[in-house]
């Protein structure tokens, strides 16, 4: 698939077969599946996920997953009210060794999945940042996309990185097809089921 930091449709939605309500019950324990390590981002020196700070997802709940086959590299964040709602935002990104480079994305209505209808897509943002926890004055957020009208055009640098991540996205791409996600799916399905047999 032709990725585009243009279009008015979303880029995170159309990698693979990732839904708005793939938050913490999908990626919120570290998991192999299929030869692909999804791993929650956890703060430094901190044994309990806690909520990134960087601006690349919107919500009480803000967390974070790297995906890797042991070669390639990326990150995807989501953000929600809550560990089980469905995401208001997503981001994907990379981590090029000096900064971190995202596409953002946020979304109307987070439950059109649900009515068999896809999300609005109502803004797509890129975020640079050094870190994801801290709110440092290295941090840029430039809005591509509002309400499907283009607000500021990519730079050269944005599109040189883009090109980069959707490298990343297109080796990556079978971590996000609909086999393994409804493995880290049907684990999450299984643990409710046996939580409730259990009480």
């Amino acid at each position: 698939m032709k990725f585009d930091l243009l279009d008015e449709k979303s880029i995170i939605l159309n990698i693979g077969n990732i839904k708005l309500s793939d938050t913490g019950d999908t990626f919120g324990k570290r998991k192999i599946v299929g030869g692909y390590e999804y791993h929650p981002i956890l703060k430094p020196n901190d044994m309990f996920p806690s909520n990134l700070v960087a601006p690349i997802a919107y919500g009480d709940y803000r967390r974070g997953t790297s995906i890797s086959d042991g070669k390639n590299e990326m990150i995807l964040a989501y953000g929600a009210n809550r560990i089980n709602s469905n995401a208001q935002s997503m981001s994907v990104g990379y981590f090029d060794g000096s900064q971190y480079f995202f596409v953002v994305e946020a979304f109307g209505d987070i439950y059109a999945e649900k009515r068999n209808r896809i999300p609005e897509l109502t803004r797509r943002s890129i975020v640079t940042c050094k870190s994801l926890w801290d709110d440092d004055s290295d941090t840029t957020m430039t809005t591509i996309l509002n309400h499907e009208e283009v607000e500021k055009r990519p730079t050269e640098e944005n599109i040189t990185c883009f090109r980069e991540l959707i490298s990343r996205v297109e080796c990556l791409e079978s971590a996000f097809r609909g086999e393994n996600l409804e493995v880290l799916r049907r684990r999450k399905s299984r643990a409710a089921v046996e939580h409730d047999h259990d009480r």
